[in-house]
């Protein structure tokens, strides 16, 4: 009895929050090129850190903060230019 309402509990918490998926989508290129997307930036705001802007626009802590080496990472200087980057290796594969 006390396994069901446990599991009535967790039941009724992932109905009431759901959850959101973000997802990009990217045009082929042309050829034999087997890169895709592009470098991005972004303008550090008041209190953000990179994994606050890299949550934002859907990248991982690494790949933020591999991509600004000299940005400290938990206090960016606010107004400072920041990298993110959206570039993606395809798989060498034939494509549709």
């Amino acid at each position: 009895m006390k396994i069901n309402l446990i599991l009535l509990t967790f039941i009724a918490i992932e109905i009431s929050f759901p959850v959101f998926c973000r997802a990009e989508s990217f045009s082929l290129p042309e050829g034999s090129d087997t890169i895709i997307g592009e470098i991005r930036s972004a303008k550090v705001r008041g209190g953000e850190t990179l994994v606050d802007i890299a949550r934002e626009v859907n990248l991982g802590y690494d790949q933020i903060v591999l991509a600004n080496p000299t940005v400290n990472r938990w206090i960016p200087r606010e107004g400072s230019t920041v990298t993110l980057p959206h570039l993606y290796v395809l798989p060498g594969t034939t494509r549709r």
